[in-house]
């Protein structure tokens, strides 16, 4: 849901550690996992951690200021985890809808 409201350029929103998608009347808690994950796994290693919603939804709200505006206490209150510089970019591009 997350990845199409953001390729429709539609806006959630973040309250009381929930992410809302008020066109579609629904939430669901910012610690929500994912299918995401921030990195591929690699061959004979365990899967890498899945990525929570609001982790998600920080990187598609912040955008290209991501790196300047979020910080640790935010990440905290929302139970979620700082994306790796490395992967911010192709992440960003695939939940925008620009890749799959």
């Amino acid at each position: 849901l997350l990845r199409a409201y953001a390729s429709q350029r539609r806006r959630a929103a973040c309250r009381n550690r929930a992410i809302i998608f008020e066109d579609d009347a629904v939430q669901y808690p910012a610690s929500t996992p994912t299918p995401v994950c921030e990195c591929p796994p690699s061959r004979g290693a365990e899967d890498p951690p899945r990525l929570s919603l609001g982790s998600l939804w920080l990187l598609v709200s912040l955008q290209e200021r991501y790196e300047e505006r979020v910080t640790d206490a935010m990440l905290a209150h929302i139970g979620a985890v700082r994306i790796q510089p490395r992967f911010r970019h192709s992440m960003l591009a695939f939940l925008m809808g620009k890749t799959e």
